[in-house]
């Protein structure tokens, strides 16, 4: 959400893709009640929808394709109907994408076959970690999954660490952020940016 909001402040023209069925981004942008009646992915992928009609403005400069609990069923549509999770949306939305300069997906925490979709036609795949260990251990997870798909769809995935969730008053944020910079595995792929913990968010 606020990377979406800088760079629509930096005058880009943002298209975020909910893609989470706990529409926790759909209802950040307040268009949860929105979402209730706009189809969402799993109508459009069920072509029970047209592609256009899902996107909604949020404001000035960003539009957004919204998600609601509907969406939980599209990975397994995706694999009993034996959809090609590889330019799936390039196949949808085709020139609609064209008049965006970014494209925001946000994904739900397993990589499901929707997520594989959105990894092929991404740029650059940004994991966040908060400084948990729980976070740390999802990083070595997504990257055994990641090097999978490349693999087995024969494609390069770009991605990269982004810290999140970072206090520089707590030992802990410190702690984690010198252990990444110290791991020769992980230090490269670490962004320099951080998104630090705002209590305006929940507020």
């Amino acid at each position: 959400e606020s990377i979406a909001i800088r760079m629509s402040l930096y005058g880009l023209k943002v298209l975020v893709i909910d893609l989470d069925q706990q529409a926790n981004l759909t209802k950040g942008f307040q268009i949860d009640e929105v979402a209730r009646t706009t189809p969402v992915m799993i109508d459009v992928i069920s072509k029970a929808a047209e592609p256009q009609d899902s996107i909604v403005t949020v404001t000035e400069g960003i539009d957004m394709i919204p998600s609601r609990l509907d969406n939980v069923t599209l990975d397994s549509y995706m694999m009993i109907n034996r959809i090609n999770p590889i330019n799936v949306f390039k196949r949808l939305y085709g020139n609609l994408l064209a008049k965006y300069d970014v494209i925001i997906f946000d994904c739900p925490p397993t990589l499901g076959t929707l997520v594989c979709s959105a990894m092929s036609f991404s740029d650059l795949v940004i994991a966040p970690l908060n400084p948990d260990i729980y976070s740390y251990e999802g990083i070595e997870i997504m990257e055994k999954e990641v090097n999978e798909i490349k693999n087995e769809f024969t494609i390069d995935i770009s991605w990269r660490i982004l810290l999140n969730k970072f206090d520089s008053r707590t030992i802990l944020s410190t702690d984690y952020i010198t252990q990444l910079i110290k791991d020769k595995k992980y230090s490269q792929k670490l962004l320099k940016s951080v998104i630090r913990t705002s209590q305006e968010f929940p507020n």
